[in-house]
């Protein structure tokens, strides 16, 4: 039993709150890795694949999610450069076999563009514990990164809430039995302006059955390397029942419920929680909802459940109403 995890104490994390480290370099949005990035988190939209630009745009956009990208080694500064890592090589002293991801935020400034590069600082902004299910409490720590392009313009910033236990996890399937109803994928027509939907209207429902596979194609496109997604002997050590898909594969899923509806354009916000594991051959459905509409945009509620009827993901997002598609 893992009594002692981190490679530095509670009170060291805490003292290294607020420190800040260059942690991406020349994270070049090209229209190919756009593509399989695409491809990876389930979508054949037009706009993605490049065959078709959104209203008032010159470029092809990149999904909202696309910064994960930046974990692969070619974009770390150089004393980082062995590094692939999803805090971005910033040293939280968690033991990746302990580790999993909470939450993740993304608030845009602009979408993100082919022909983009960009840079990226990151900086622990809190470091906080909870007691967890044995003995040992959960340690949190909440890294943001602001992305700014060539011209030094603010473009994003993005927040991951990263977990460590101390004892290792049990995750695992509650049932075999199929208790709820998925159904299949709807996408419907875009969504009118922004400001003309209203509080209670639904969105698409974008409805994924997932194998081993996926895992693989979107750690190759995204860079989700952590082995528990792929290697079963390590993933079963570390007290899962199998390999699991990776956090961000199901942020990516739920982002199309947004893309699909209003635009890439038009997101302001976008923020994702993970609820539960996604298993191999797993079917699940996602969908939003709007929960509050003004003259300043709209608030989306996401969702999901998997055919055991467990909620995955869960999410908000917030559009703007001057990107009318």
């Amino acid at each position: 039993m893992h009594t002692q995890v981190m490679d530095q104490s509670m009170d060291e994390l805490e003292e290294s709150i607020g420190s800040s480290l260059g942690t991406v370099e020349g994270l070049r949005v090209e229209a190919g890795k756009v593509e399989e990035f695409a491809r990876a988190i389930g979508s054949n939209d037009p706009v993605l694949l490049g065959t078709k630009l959104p209203p008032k745009a010159s470029a092809v956009p990149a999904p909202p999610t696309f910064t994960r990208t930046a974990v692969f080694p070619r974009y770390r500064p150089d004393d980082l450069a062995d590094i692939q890592d999803a805090a971005l090589g910033f040293d939280l002293g968690f033991d990746d076999e302990y580790r999993v991801h909470g939450e993740h935020e993304y608030e845009f400034e602009r979408p993100l563009f082919v022909g983009d590069t960009l840079t990226g600082e990151s900086t622990l902004t809190d470091a906080y514990q909870r007691p967890g299910r044995g003995e040992e409490p959960l340690t949190f720590a909440v890294l943001e990164t602001e992305y700014r392009d060539e011209e030094g313009e603010r473009v994003l910033t993005e927040r991951a809430t990263f977990i460590e236990t101390p004892t290792g996890f049990s995750g695992g399937r509650t049932s075999d039995e199929t208790t709820y109803e998925v159904g299949e994928t709807s996408i419907g027509e875009r969504a009118r302006a922004v400001e003309e939907v209203a509080v209670g209207d639904k969105g698409p429902r974008i409805v994924e059955t997932v194998d081993r596979r996926d895992f693989v194609r979107y750690a190759g496109a995204g860079g989700g390397l952590d082995r528990y997604h792929y290697d079963e002997p390590y993933a079963r050590a570390a007290g899962y029942e199998s390999v699991f898909g990776q956090g961000m594969l199901a942020a990516g899923f739920a982002s199309r419920v947004i893309t699909h509806w209003f635009g890439i354009e038009a997101i302001d916000r976008f923020a994702t929680r993970f609820l539960a594991p996604i298993w191999p051959d797993d079917r699940i459905a996602f969908e939003g909802e709007v929960t509050d509409q003004d003259e300043h945009g709209a608030e989306i509620e996401l969702v999901s459940k998997n055919q055991r009827g467990e909620a995955v993901l869960s999410g908000t997002a917030s559009v703007s109403p001057d990107s009318e598609s």
